[in-house]
């Protein structure tokens, strides 16, 4: 939201703002692009523990200073100190005391961002008496809502469970793999047609030079693999999304309006299959929603948030 991408040394590792009953945690190493060392962790499972014993917070947004949400687990900082049996132990406790705060948050409003609305519907589908609501903050494409019939954004989810349903069909029961077979037949031709539709979008294009692998690019890689088709939420839900999408080159080009067509299809299949859903448009805003349209943004959450009491 407008964070500063500067950062000193003797600067917390994790930084809050207040925005009316919405508590901002952001997570402050950008020159490490936030990546989880152990001060970050413990810093990050006070600030929600503060956020769970203050009766005032209605919700918690996480978000990182600089370009990157968060890169993960600081690998380095997490290897570069030999230690004992015992304060190795003591250090895997720690590792995840911020997430279990957070899921003990009692009925917490959860917001996440673009990929992160793939865990909002695992949490909703789930455990939607857990949750007061979910927001989606331009995070409600296929991966949080599976439509197969919009063939853009399908495909990806489709790969994902047939890249998955093929690997467990390896080792399973015979009643488990009448399942993983019935979901492939289902899911093979829904793949088909996002693959028909990737190849007449990337017609033309010419191949990029060529880069070794980064690592935010294997971590995705592992998250698509784990889709599933969510669809309907049982739980209050609030949708902000950047439609009709920005667009800075190329607007007139057949790939772009394939693109804000997708866009818009996925916008009305979210509202026709989650009644009650709110869905805010926020037109050419850009996918950080929380920073291009700050003030929309904390307006809809702290609105949604009085609609619950």
């Amino acid at each position: 939201m407008n964070v500063s991408t500067e950062s000193r040394e003797e600067e917390p590792p994790v930084l809050l703002k207040r925005h009316g009953e919405t508590q901002l945690i952001i997570l402050n190493r950008p020159s490490k692009r936030n990546a989880l060392d152990i001060p970050l962790r413990n810093a990050l499972a006070d600030a929600v523990v503060q956020c769970r014993d203050d009766d005032t917070v209605k919700a918690v947004v996480i978000t990182g200073n600089g370009d990157t949400f968060c890169a993960g687990g600081d690998l380095a900082a997490l290897t570069e100190e030999r230690r004992s049996n015992f304060k190795n132990r003591e250090r895997i406790k720690r590792l995840h005391l911020w997430c279990r705060e957070l899921i003990n948050l009692e009925k917490p409003v959860i917001a996440g961002h673009s990929i992160a609305g793939e865990e909002l519907s695992s949490i909703g589908s789930r455990h939607p008496e857990k949750v007061s609501g979910l927001i989606y903050l331009d995070a409600a494409y296929s991966y949080a809502f599976y439509d197969p019939d919009n063939a853009l954004f399908a495909s990806a989810v489709a790969q994902g469970i047939v890249r998955r349903d093929l690997q467990l069909l390896r080792d399973t029961t015979p009643s488990r793999a009448r399942q993983l077979r019935a979901e492939l037949q289902q899911t093979l031709p829904v793949l088909g047609r996002g693959l028909k539709a990737d190849q007449e979008m990337t017609a033309g294009q010419k191949d990029p030079p060529p880069r070794p692998a980064r690592l935010r690019v294997l971590v995705a890689t592992a998250i698509d693999s784990n889709f599933r088709p969510y669809k309907t939420i049982a739980a209050p839900i609030l949708v902000l999304a950047a439609v009709p999408q920005r667009c800075e080159e190329d607007c007139d080009s057949a790939t772009a309006k394939a693109g804000a067509a997708a866009v818009e299809k996925q916008a009305q299949f979210v509202v026709a299959s989650n009644p009650g859903l709110r869905l805010v448009r926020l037109p050419h805003a850009d996918h950080f929603v929380f920073r291009s349209n700050q003030a929309d943004v904390i307006r809809e959450m702290n609105a949604f948030m009085d609609s619950l009491k």
